[in-house]
């Protein structure tokens, strides 16, 4: 699937946001489902790490990386 995306920077160059056609953003809402559920089919260690994950991230102490950006950290290993 080729999917369009477009990225929003800041004043600084620094991507903020992404654009994602709205049918890639319905089928990720399909897959994605509710997240508290999602963690509660999880192994309780495993919804702990990601609910402590998810709270650096939201408190501004985790940056994210990109798909493309990880991807290509793995294509240099």
């Amino acid at each position: 699937m080729d999917i369009k995306t477009q990225y929003i920077s800041d004043d600084n160059g620094n991507i903020v946001s992404a654009i994602i056609p709205i049918d890639v953003y319905k089928q990720l809402l399909k897959y994605i489902g509710n997240s508290d559920e999602n963690l509660e089919s999880l192994p309780k260690w495993h919804a702990e790490v990601l609910r402590e994950r998810l709270e650096k991230y939201e408190s501004g102490k985790e940056k994210l990386t990109d798909l493309d950006e990880f991807m290509n950290r793995l294509k240099v290993k």
